[in-house]
């Protein structure tokens, strides 16, 4: 019951996260990110030694790829939250609940996002990214999953008795 509940946190949070970032207006997203930018630049010694055009041209590369690892890193710990929930519930198929809901929260996030306005847009490529997360996160279960489940065939092959499912809740 415990693991249901903070399984089921874990995965309001997630995804309340995400809608926050999405209701951000174009200007407050854009923002934040360059800030986190900034921050990872600043100590970086290669950049510094760049002419001003070349490090306006760095900046803008590492900006679009820090937020393309955000869609990624978001929507797999979703997805892997969400993984281990459904599975709290000893569902067999976990995988063909959380894929589906997943990936349509993913669309519904670039529909607030463009119909909440503030100058965000649609974009197919951001749910690919969301799509590549989630699959990275349910990958990720898929391993843990198989991992203990070796490790539970190695414990009764040496007659080790163990005490649970051997499944990861």
């Amino acid at each position: 019951m415990v693991k249901r509940i903070v399984w089921g946190t874990l995965t309001a949070a997630c995804a309340a996260l995400i809608l926050f970032f999405s209701w951000q207006s174009v200007g407050s997203s854009i923002q934040l990110s360059g800030d986190l930018t900034d921050k990872l630049l600043e100590n970086d010694t290669s950049y510094q030694q760049l002419s001003d055009a070349r490090k306006e041209i760095h900046n803008d590369k590492v900006h679009d790829h820090l937020r393309s690892v955000a869609h990624v890193v978001t929507f797999a710990s979703l997805a892997f939250c969400a993984s281990m929930f459904v599975r709290t519930h000893t569902v067999k198929r976990w995988l063909h609940i959380v894929l589906p809901a997943c990936m349509g929260f993913a669309v519904l996030d670039e529909c607030v996002q463009y119909l909440h306005g503030m100058g965000r847009t649609f974009q197919l490529s951001d749910i690919g990214r969301d799509w590549l997360g989630i699959l990275i996160g349910c990958v990720l279960v898929l391993a843990i999953v198989f991992l203990l489940g070796i490790i539970k065939n190695k414990g009764k092959q040496h007659g080790i008795s163990g005490t649970g499912s051997g499944q990861l809740n």
